[in-house]
């Protein structure tokens, strides 16, 4: 009887103490966030090599965005075929048009740009002023 106990009591904490708790411990982070934070946060220089091509495809991709309603501002920052777009707003929006917006504004670097194949777009005011310095710092070098 005790070893029935036993085994019942040890299998029940082996489920439970390995069962799933249904939420990720990993805080969530964006691909921009992450970027700024590991790459931008370095003082280190900036390890790719600056192309003028690549200040004329982000001028032309952040004049593109700015075309779209409600955005006030964007700054792009080209690595490789890659695009960071921080955006500031000229209204406060719910959830899903943000979302929606977001998805316009990749969509749209995507196209005006053909060898810009992947785009992260946030709109966290301390990226965007990040992202902001860095494309500034690219413009002036």
């Amino acid at each position: 009887m005790k070893l029935k106990v036993v085994v019942f009591l040890s299998a029940t904490l082996l489920i439970l103490g390995f069962a799933p708790t249904g939420r990720d411990e990993r805080p969530q982070i964006s691909i921009a966030q992450h970027y700024a934070e590991h790459k931008f946060a370095s003082t280190e220089p900036f390890s790719s090599p600056l192309r003028s091509n690549d200040i004329d495809k982000a001028r032309l991709i952040a004049g593109s965005i700015m075309e779209i309603e409600k955005v006030e501002s964007a700054s792009v920052i080209i690595i490789g075929s890659s695009a960071i777009i921080g955006i500031e707003l000229s209204e406060k929006l719910n959830k899903p048009d943000l979302s929606e917006l977001k998805k316009r504004v990749e969509h749209k670097s995507l196209t005006v740009e053909p060898s810009v194949k992947s785009a992260a777009v946030t709109v966290n005011a301390e990226l965007v002023e990040r992202i902001k310095e860095k494309a500034d710092s690219q413009l002036s070098s």
